[in-house]
């Protein structure tokens, strides 16, 4: 899949499973009715939840991401193998001396699914497409906003000027997803062929998406890369099947009968569903640890801001005060995660040596409930408010059935100190609708990282709180929003790492989500017809280079 722009995006689970391997959402064999025998010219991958949209300009989730890396291109990408640059789309690229001018050649002869060709006004209409005003898409609109303008020199150069210092300016505009200004650059944003229809120039071409059972991806035969050293050796296999499953077990059912060919383990299934005759012979569980940016993924329960309840940096702190990471990790993860202490992982150099976990302490956040007014009574927590006695009563939105082992956990250590907390399990696109529209008290989420370098902006700036800005729970800090907005003009690796430091230790003492599980390994399964050099490369699982045995 193409190293996409450098941003962050929602999942469904808890960064839980393995990186770039999501765990998922309905369940249908390979033809959507039955199960049959694998299609030797097919790779079967589970896919987590049907995306809300493939449109790729205001999709925010990481389950359009995994699609729409196989259908479009960017200028340039990060190896998998080194981290560094690989030119894509541009054959060549110069930086001007004062560091403000990016200029890009693009390649010769490169077309669009559609036949149509690839020129310099397609790259600018991708970077002007955010400026418009047609499509929301403030999660990427973040990144861009160093970039003063896209100019198209003639039809095989672009260049982009800097209107001010950002320290991942070419990094945004190197990875931007290049979209067909033909069919982008006009008619209603709310059709709906936006939302379905995708026109790239990628190594993949989008056959059908049946919503609810199915995306299937047919190899591009005029895939510019496939005579290019390293894009050549890669995206071999001529189809990809991304079948939805909805539970854990059934997918890995589905991976035994050879009706999926890879999926995520959780620690709790490669510990123990991963025994048996046909494991090592027709399925092998691999567990290994790389330098991937998805090792910053991270888990989280988000307080909403808007609540009443969640307004106190108190009842927020005594809210992570209650849930039992070391039970859960035990438990649930084998020991296999860590906790986590931020909105960095645990591994970045952008988390601060100085914060520590928050411990289960029922004692301690029941005192900290207290200060904040809150007084046990004979049903509970309750709090005067205008006169009456309100319950300590929330809703915990949740996206992944799976999950819910976790949170039962947690809803019985905060009953016995007097909390009521409901857990209401969600389809994605409700979720993500409830979401955008602020509706909910408290909400289970992952982030999902692509980035080793951090930008918190698009997700800590009080600037991203509207929606549908990723600081959906409303959050704001004037120090954290300068200290952001410093760091992000900060060229200096030392100085930007320290002053990252000091917004991840303001972060967490406010408390804005209880920050769960970091995971310590890449945890999948795949059949014996998966053939690969290597179970994992330095920053990916390594799937674009994997081929099949016939």
């Amino acid at each position: 899949m193409r190293n996409q722009l450098e941003k962050h995006r929602l999942v469904a689970v808890l960064g839980l499973v393995a990186a770039g391997i999501l765990g998922g959402v309905a369940c249908t064999s390979k033809s959507g009715t039955s199960a049959g025998k694998a299609d030797p010219n097919t790779l079967y991958l589970e896919l987590p939840a049907d995306p809300a949209t493939l449109n790729p300009i205001t999709s925010s989730d990481a389950y359009a991401s995994q699609i729409q890396g196989y259908i479009f291109s960017s200028l340039m990408e990060r190896s998998e193998d080194t981290y560094d640059w690989v030119p894509s789309l541009a054959e060549k690229y110069e930086i001007s001396k004062d560091g403000k001018t990016f200029t890009f050649t693009l390649r010769e002869g490169v077309k669009w699914h559609d036949g149509q060709p690839l020129t310099a006004e397609d790259v600018k209409y991708s970077f002007d497409v955010y400026f418009e005003g047609r499509f929301e898409a403030p999660q990427v609109k973040v990144y861009l906003e160093g970039i003063q303008e896209a100019k198209v020199v003639d039809a095989r150069t672009v260049q982009f000027t800097t209107k001010q210092v950002y320290f991942k300016n070419f990094d945004t505009v190197a990875t931007l997803t290049i979209i067909p200004k033909h069919f982008y650059g006009s008619g209603d944003p709310k059709d709906s062929k936006f939302n379905k229809t995708l026109i790239g120039t990628g190594p993949y071409t989008l056959e059908s998406w049946d919503k609810g059972q199915k995306v299937l991806l047919k190899k591009n035969p005029n895939y510019y890369g496939a005579n290019l050293p390293y894009f050549s050796e890669r995206f071999q296999i001529p189809r990809i099947f991304f079948r939805l499953v909805k539970e854990e077990a059934v997918a890995l059912e589905l991976l035994k009968k050879g009706d999926l060919d890879q999926i995520g383990l959780t620690a709790e299934q490669y510990v123990q569903k991963t025994k048996g005759p046909e494991w090592g012979t027709r399925v092998i569980a691999v567990k290994g640890q790389n330098s991937a940016p998805s090792n910053f993924n991270y888990g989280f329960i988000a307080w909403n801001f808007k609540h009443a309840f969640f307004q106190d940096r108190d009842v927020r702190l005594a809210m992570s005060h209650l849930i039992n990471r070391d039970f859960m990790i035990e438990k649930f993860a084998y020991g296999m995660s860590d906790k986590a202490v931020g909105p960095f992982g645990n591994k970045s150099s952008a988390t601060s040596p100085n914060v520590k976990p928050i411990e289960f302490d029922p004692k301690k956040a029941l005192s900290l409930l207290e200060k904040a007014g809150w007084k046990m009574g004979p049903t509970g927590l309750t709090k005067k408010v205008d006169g009456k006695d309100v319950p300590f009563e929330f809703t915990l939105l949740n996206a992944n059935k799976d999950s819910e082992k976790y949170w039962t956990v947690a809803k019985e250590d905060m009953k016995k100190i007097g909390i009521t907390m409901n857990i209401k399990t969600i389809e994605w696109n409700s979720f993500l609708k409830l979401l955008d529209e602020r509706k909910f008290d408290a909400l289970a989420l992952g982030w999902s990282v692509n980035s080793l370098e951090p930008d918190p902006k698009q997700i800590w700036h009080s600037a991203s709180i509207p929606s549908p800005g990723s600081n959906f729970i409303g959050y704001s800090n004037p120090q954290v929003d300068k200290l952001i907005d410093g760091m992000r003009a900060t060229m200096d690796t030392t100085g930007r790492t320290k002053m990252l430091q000091q917004i991840h230790e303001l972060i967490a003492a406010d408390a804005p989500y209880s920050f769960l599980f970091n995971r310590k390994f890449t945890l999948y399964a795949h059949t014996a017809r998966i053939q690969k050099k290597q179970d994992l490369l330095n920053y990916a699982v390594g799937v674009n280079t994997w081929t099949l045995a016939k």
